[in-house]
């Protein structure tokens, strides 16, 4: 990790900085708050470097370097916007949500159709799915099973939960299950580590997409972040790449989400659902996880939201 981390001292809120370009007599910085800022040379003195820890200077690292690649300067100091403006506000977003279902996340035809409540399991019930990973993906089900030493057995044990789901296509599916039995293990240890591992996610996370990467499976932002949501749904979100696309428009308006998954734009998504999250609380409407936030998203920016919302 060769860059300097910075910070401006007058502004701490601002976050962490990189050096995006610099000029005869001013520099531009990426901030962290998603904000590059061009700071004139009489200002320099207040840009001091800083040195934090290694799991928290990554972590910056990842999310200032993606900021940077889709700001207007780029990484090569020229423009590279090419936003597409929201046409829905995210107030719009809860205003046509409240209006269809005035007890938000409570009203017992969401509950029905995206939680289960006492309903027949559908694969958009994502409370059992939940259970499952939590019953069966268990540390000591992982541990279960290296004392068994029965690989693919394993394999096929931590795949299920995800069959079970709408979260993945059925070509996403069909990937999964098609994992050969010579990486099953190499596989089942990465997904034990993903879930229950003690380095910082972003190593985990890495061993988990270069285990499927080898494999032969594609990673998709569902088969990437699926298991991660499904384990700790309050912390990790299962990216739905057209909802979080429109989605960003409005909260992100600098990023423009791409197919293939990135630990860095992941981070970036994973804080905007979070901070939706927050902002629907203070709505009212009382989301039970980022799962409900996942939902609030397409719910509201699928193609006639309105009145599909009034159906339900």
């Amino acid at each position: 990790m060769s860059q300097q981390l910075f910070v401006h001292t007058a502004r701490p809120e601002w976050g962490h900085a990189i050096l995006a370009t610099e000029g005869q007599d001013r520099r531009h910085y990426q901030f962290e708050d998603g904000q590059v800022r061009t700071i004139s040379e009489r200002f320099y003195s207040l840009i001091e470097p800083v040195h934090p820890d290694e799991a928290t200077a990554r972590k910056s690292m990842r999310k200032l370097r993606t900021l940077l690649k889709h700001s207007d300067i780029g990484e090569t100091g020229s423009s590279t916007s090419t936003r597409v403006e929201a046409t829905t506000t995210f107030g719009d977003q809860i205003a046509m949500f409240r209006s269809a279902l005035p007890e938000g996340f409570a009203d017992s035809r969401y509950v029905e159709a995206y939680r289960g409540g006492d309903a027949r399991r559908k694969r958009a019930h994502i409370d059992p799915s939940i259970e499952d990973v939590k019953e069966k993906l268990s540390l000591e089900t992982f541990e279960a099973w290296e004392e068994a030493g029965d690989w693919a057995e394993a394999l096929k044990g931590v795949v299920a939960p995800l069959m079970s789901t709408d979260l993945m296509s059925t070509s996403e599916r069909k990937a999964m299950n098609a994992i050969g039995e010579d990486h099953a293990e190499s596989v089942v240890a990465a997904v034990k580590g993903l879930l229950h591992g003690t380095n910082p996610f972003g190593q985990r996370y890495k061993v988990y997409i270069d285990a499927l990467e080898a494999a032969g499976v594609r990673p998709t932002w569902a088969i990437a972040t699926a298991l991660p949501a499904l384990n700790d749904p309050e912390v990790h979100v299962c990216v739905r790449a057209t909802a979080f696309r429109e989605q960003a428009r409005s909260l992100l308006p600098k990023i423009k989400l791409e197919m293939t998954p990135e630990l860095g734009l992941y981070e970036l998504l994973q804080q905007m659902t979070m901070d939706a999250r927050d902002q629907l609380r203070e709505a009212g409407l009382s989301p039970k996880d980022l799962f409900d936030v996942r939902n609030f998203m397409w719910l509201t920016l699928r193609k006639d939201a309105d009145r599909k919302l009034r159906e339900m």
